[in-house]
C-alpha cells in the first residue's frame, strides 16, 4: 500500500469504527475469531490470553477499525506495525492473527497494553 491514503484510506471504506472496550483479556467468547479454539491454531502459548486480547481490540470483528481510524482488524495494528511485519491483507482473520502472533513473539504484550491486563 503507497500512497497518501494507504491502509488507513482503504480502511474506512465499508468497515466499522470500534474502539478498545477494555473488558478484562481473559473474558472471551467460545466461538468465533476470538476464541481460544480459532487463536490456538496459529502456535500461541496462550490461546486464551490472545483470544481475550483479540476480543477486547475488536470485540471479534475482523473489519474493525478504530474510531480515529489509526489501526485495523481484529489486534487493531497500526499501517506502519502491518507493513513492517510483511503487510497483506489487515481484514483477512487469519492474516491478522498471524501477524498478531510475529508481533507478540517480537514484543510481548506491549502492544496491547490496554487489553492485555
Amino acid at each position: 500500500m503507497n500512497g497518501r491514503r494507504g491502509l488507513i484510506g482503504v480502511l474506512l471504506l465499508g468497515a466499522i469504527a470500534v474502539g478498545c472496550s477494555n473488558t478484562p483479556a481473559r473474558t472471551v467468547p467460545t466461538t468465533g475469531f476470538c476464541s481460544p479454539g480459532y487463536q490456538q491454531q496459529f502456535g500461541w502459548s496462550d490461546p486464551v490470553m490472545a483470544a481475550g486480547v483479540c476480543q477486547c481490540e475488536s470485540s471479534g470483528n475482523p473489519r474493525a477499525v478504530s474510531p480515529n481510524g489509526r489501526y485495523a482488524g481484529l489486534f487493531q495494528f497500526s499501517e506502519a506495525t502491518w507493513n513492517e511485519l510483511g503487510g497483506g491483507a489487515v481484514f483477512d482473520p487469519a492474516q491478522n492473527s498471524r501477524r498478531a502472533l510475529q508481533l507478540f513473539q517480537r514484543r510481548g504484550w506491549k502492544p496491547w497494553p490496554s487489553c492485555s491486563r
